[in-house]
């Protein structure tokens, strides 16, 4: 299998699809104006037609692994989108829809020195959030596949960037793991770079002299200062928040341990061993045997990518600036709710010694003091009292919660919220059960 490779093994999954907004493109091909692929990274990768055919690919390369109980990395997002008869979508959580995947995040997998510990965990899917890291793994056993819909970063300089990382992360510690990514330019141009890495020889960019793994910056600034920039120019259509609704999305790129192959073949095997699975045949003896390839596969032929960026349809255009419009009306309306609710709600709640703290991850905070000096957590922080209840308001929900600063070890602790309001808290009638 793969654990002898001599180079990385990628495969791109992508094509012509049709977005929700009725625009027709290629993932492949850039759009004018997005440097970066915003549009296509998010509409393509937050896809039910991705992740179907991402975890086909990955369903067979574990079915047919060598090892016992072979597992794969997905480093997702929580949901895709799920299109309907309706015209709408629903969200699906991801690790429901690959086979009920282990999330490592769970309390049970977090240990006390942060290292993440998968050693007992054993489902063929193991999530990894995009703001964890994978130097902080343990695991009794390595991942064969490692899967991702590649929308966000992985850089120290906590800029929002598609770098090398995790790739070269993945790459270095388990070599030979067999890489699986949505196909679009960038992704594309990034996984060019990492088979350029590997010929050349460079040494893991996340480990020391001594091999042991350290934290590295995989981008240069200019590249991060042209995201920064692409992201603002890109700014229109980046509110059209797309995704497709159905396509030609295939395997359109491979890189077979470290060689560009022909994509067609693989797609082809992989179309071969869905449909004849009765029989007993490797993917990659198929993909890579020419008497096999000659004898039992028919792949289609594959249309050239334009190397000129194509221009941004106007569907989607009008998409995101009714989008735009929708978010801008939303939150002006949830804003003078807020004001609402506080106008509402303050003059108990500062007769009573609360304090209106501020907002805070879409919420609305009040605190009440009820113990102790004011203490800092370390020299020039804000002090604020040892013990304090605090009150939650956000979009859905509003919650209490009790907060007490330890002395011993210079820690605050929080109880679990309390909840006060459960649904609609910025809806209709919920002032009443706030102000009791």
């Amino acid at each position: 299998m793969a654990d002898g490779q001599s180079g990385p093994t990628i495969v791109l999954i992508g094509g012509e699809v049709t977005l929700d907004s009725g625009a027709r493109l290629d993932t492949r091909q850039p759009l004018a104006g997005d440097e970066w692929d915003f549009v296509l990274r998010s509409a393509l990768g937050g896809s039910e037609a991705y992740w179907d055919k991402a975890k086909t690919v990955a369903d067979v390369l574990l079915d047919q692994h060598s090892t016992q109980n072979p597992w794969a990395f997905a480093w997702v997002n929580k949901t895709f989108k799920r299109p309907t008869a309706d015209g709408t979508f629903t969200r699906v959580r991801t690790g429901k829809s690959l086979d009920d995947a282990d999330q490592p995040m769970d309390k049970s997998s977090l240990r006390d020195d942060h290292i993440i510990d998968l050693s007992h965990l054993s489902s063929r899917y193991r999530i990894m959030p995009y703001y964890l890291r994978f130097e902080h793994v343990t695991t009794s056993t390595d991942p064969i596949v490692f899967v991702g819909d590649f929308s966000t970063t992985y850089e120290d300089t906590g800029i929002d960037i598609v770098g090398l990382a995790p790739l070269h992360y993945v790459l270095s510690r388990w070599p030979g793991r067999i890489l699986i990514l949505p196909h679009t330019p960038v992704i594309e141009r990034k996984a060019r770079q990492l088979l350029e890495w590997h010929r050349m020889g460079a040494k893991p960019p996340d480990r020391d002299d001594s091999g042991s793994f350290v934290r590295v910056e995989a981008t240069h600034p200019s590249e991060a200062k042209s995201y920064v920039a692409a992201q603002k120019s890109a700014e229109d259509i980046r509110g059209a928040d797309p995704y497709v609704i159905e396509g030609d999305v295939r395997i359109s790129f491979w890189a077979d341990r470290g060689r560009i192959s022909d994509e067609a073949e693989l797609d082809a095997a992989l179309t071969f061993i869905e449909r004849r699975y009765d029989l007993e045949v490797g993917l990659w003896d198929l993909a890579r045997d020419p008497v096999l390839r000659t004898s039992l596969l028919k792949p289609e032929e594959t249309t050239a990518i334009p190397s000129i960026p194509a221009e941004v349809p106007a569907e989607l255009v009008r998409a995101a600036s009714a989008r735009i419009a929708e978010r801008d009306q939303a939150a002006t309306s949830e804003a003078e709710l807020r004001q609402t609710i506080h106008e509402l709600l303050w003059p108990k709640l500062s007769l009573a010694g609360w304090e209106y703290a501020a907002r805070k991850d879409s919420g609305t905070v009040y605190e009440l003091p009820v113990g102790g000096e004011r203490v800092s957590r370390y020299p020039g922080a804000e002090s604020s009292p040892m013990v304090s209840f605090y009150l939650f308001i956000f979009r859905d929900h509003a919650s209490l919660k009790l907060s007490e600063f330890s002395t011993d070890t210079g820690q605050r602790t929080s109880s679990k919220p309390m909840p006060v309001i459960s649904r609609g808290c910025l809806g209709s009638g919920p002032y009443q059960a706030l102000t009791r």
